[in-house]
């Protein structure tokens, strides 16, 4: 019973890469898979011809499927396959957002110079870059309040977006600018900051002041109003090339296609050939016999 538990633990918990059991399970499937495939093929057709025709299934199969992975079908989305190649990080070819500062190095580059020069250059986001250029707000807020890169005193996740606009870089990557507000003080402060003066402390002088002070436009401490402190942002889009692999993958399907068709189909040939010449001469009979 404790194995049993133990097993159903670990299944849940899934097969760490480094295990040998992880990196035997695809060695393993092909094995048993395409092995099995294949010695009953070579029981009919021999080792050469049964090769060829595996191979030449496979590669056809693969053709379908690396379509379907690249270009989608009605309820299969664009992508679904491989996303990356071998040696190559997970998210090689996804969309990415790279948030930056005005006055950061990114900023001086000539593609996104230009952005020294805000408000100049930029308007309304377009409609259908509007779900797109959310997620590049979402992305810009995260990055610099969780990365240490703050660029005021006090920036983290609880100031909200109040203006984003758009532009185009020279290098035709979607860039936006977002103009970040930090968030009202609580309610509680509020409350301590306009509380009446202590009478003991300031007397009857002090308590007839403070209506002259609000009178003024000052808050109750005495203090002009401050305002909320902006700062504003700036992330450029790159779309990445999330059907690359996809089509790698077509290719090389094609391409092993092709060739053990093609070597197929000379066997066949070569075969034929061998028949016909061990095939015996038919014996000529003479006219009129």
């Amino acid at each position: 019973m404790q194995l049993l538990t133990d097993l159903t633990i670990f299944g849940a918990q899934g097969v760490p890469g480094t295990s040998p059991s992880a990196r035997l399970a695809v060695p393993l499937g092909i094995l048993v898979f395409y092995g099995s495939i294949y010695l009953l093929l070579r029981a009919n057709l021999g080792t050469r011809r049964a090769y060829l025709v595996l191979a030449t299934s496979f590669f056809g199969f693969m053709i379908i499927m690396s379509l379907f992975w690249t270009l989608g079908a009605p309820g299969t989305p664009q992508a679904a396959g491989p996303t990356y190649l071998p040696t190559q990080p997970s998210d090689a070819y996804q969309p990415t957002w790279t948030p930056f500062a005005g006055d950061s190095l990114v900023a001086e580059r000539p593609d996104y110079a230009f952005v020294q020069d805000y408000p100049d250059g930029f308007g309304e986001v377009p409609e259908d870059f509007a779900r797109t250029g959310n997620a590049g707000v979402e992305s810009t807020l995260s990055f610099f309040a969780e990365s240490g890169r703050q660029p005021v005193s006090g920036f983290d996740s609880d100031w909200e977006p109040v203006e984003v606009l758009y532009a185009e870089a020279p290098n035709g990557f979607p860039v936006v600018a977002v103009t970040f507000q930090e968030p009202p003080p609580e309610e509680g402060a509020e409350a301590e900051a306009g509380a009446e003066p202590d009478a003991e402390a300031g007397g009857e002088a002090d308590v007839e002041a403070a209506p002259e002070a609000e009178a003024e436009g000052d808050d109750p401490a005495g203090d002009p109003a401050e305002e909320p402190e902006t700062v504003t942002l700036f992330a450029f889009y790159d779309e990445g090339a999330p059907l690359f692999p996809g089509f790698v993958f077509i290719g090389l399907s094609l391409l092993g296609f092709l060739l053990h068709a093609a070597l197929l189909n000379a066997d066949e040939g070569r075969e034929q050939r061998e028949l016909a010449e061990l095939a015996p001469e038919e014996e000529k009979v003479p006219a009129g016999a």
